[in-house]
């Protein structure tokens, strides 16, 4: 179930496919829509979109080299007549010269964020698409569309929302076929710092329960985290971003480069930043272009309280403000703490 392929800088990566099937000698290439299945006598490499490599992929199959030639990428049949070499996906012929089909999706009008001609919402490498119309999930992990929620075999239906990752930190949440949120995270739960004292373990604390020392201060703690993400929190106050949106914009620049940041927050009303917290993730709605920010709270002794996603941030009246889960006060943030340029 593995083929290999050559990105154009020379390093391979290796994807799985619900039509391929290697052995030490041979490659089979399943055509579902004939139930049969064709053996070659060597891989056949194509990159991500379709196309063919040229200078390796002499093959010849059990239908000869004729047949060889005609189930390839995806075990569809190539339509090479008049040179057009498309494949022939059943409802509608893909053209891997482009990326895109050249009929309109029969069902576009269900997914209007992306192009009708679009093929695997542009995600070849972890998505299939059987007969070129719609997505479920086989025990590979491979996943592909379909209206309806009629059985496919092989594959089980995962249901309307799909959550696909894009990069180690990134992930794509769709409604239907539509992408609906992008998350990207900074920060993992092994990063999250306390700064409360474990007395039920001996710990010293001081008169607040916190830690005795640094240790015990949110600003030295929430510091460390955002230390975890590959960034360097600065210490002076004159590296505060007050203004609400420019600190909106400058927590966006830092997720986008995978970094965390400091944020500090009003718990008492009074509109003065008395706690400090770390960014660990940003979650933007693709639809309505609003977005939520979680964050790591160094003010609880339990971990899953201070890595809770019910600590979360968004933008409510012009105030980035939100609620912590082992209090469930409200956070309203006052300053963004800036990193050192890298």
């Amino acid at each position: 179930l593995i083929r290999i392929f050559p990105y154009f800088s020379g390093r391979s990566s290796v994807f799985t496919d619900f039509s391929i099937f290697t052995s030490p000698n041979s490659t089979a290439i399943l055509n579902p829509a004939k139930q049969n299945t064709i053996t070659n006598n060597r891989k056949v490499h194509h990159y991500p979109f379709g196309l063919t490599q040229k200078g390796y992929n002499n093959l010849t199959t059990s239908l000869g080299s004729a047949g060889a030639k005609k189930y390839q990428y995806n075990g569809k049949e190539l339509q090479d007549d008049y040179g057009l070499d498309w494949y022939d996906y059943g409802a509608r012929f893909y053209d891997p010269a482009i990326g895109r089909f050249h009929t309109i999706d029969p069902h576009a009008e269900n997914y209007l964020s992306w192009t009708p001609y679009n093929y695997v919402a542009n995600n070849p490498i972890n998505t299939i698409d059987l007969d070129g119309r719609d997505w479920y999930q086989d025990k590979n992990g491979n996943t592909m569309w379909q209206k309806g929620n009629a059985s496919v075999k092989g594959y089980k239906n995962i249901g309307a929302k799909y959550t696909q990752n894009i990069g180690s930190n990134t992930t794509v949440t769709y409604d239907q076929n539509e992408p609906s949120e992008m998350t990207e995270t900074v920060l993992q739960p092994k990063d999250w710092k306390t700064q409360r004292a474990d007395v039920a373990h001996g710990e010293a604390a001081d008169e607040h329960g916190n830690k005795v020392g640094p240790n015990g201060n949110c600003f030295v703690e929430s510091g460390k985290m955002v230390t975890a993400s590959g960034a360097k929190s600065l210490d002076s106050p004159s590296n505060n971003i007050s203004n609400t949106k420019d600190g909106v914009k400058y927590i966006d620049s830092q997720v986008s480069q995978g970094k965390s940041v400091r944020l500090h927050v009003d718990r008492t009303g009074d509109n003065k930043g008395d706690h400090w917290v770390a960014l660990s993730s940003a979650t933007y709605n693709l639809k309505n272009q609003t977005a939520k920010y979680n964050f790591y709270d160094p003010g609880t002794i339990r971990k899953p309280a201070g890595i809770s996603k019910t600590n979360s941030l968004s933008l409510k009246s012009g105030v980035l403000q939100g609620t912590t889960d082992y209090s469930g006060k409200t956070y309203v943030v006052t300053d963004v703490r800036k990193n050192k340029q890298q």
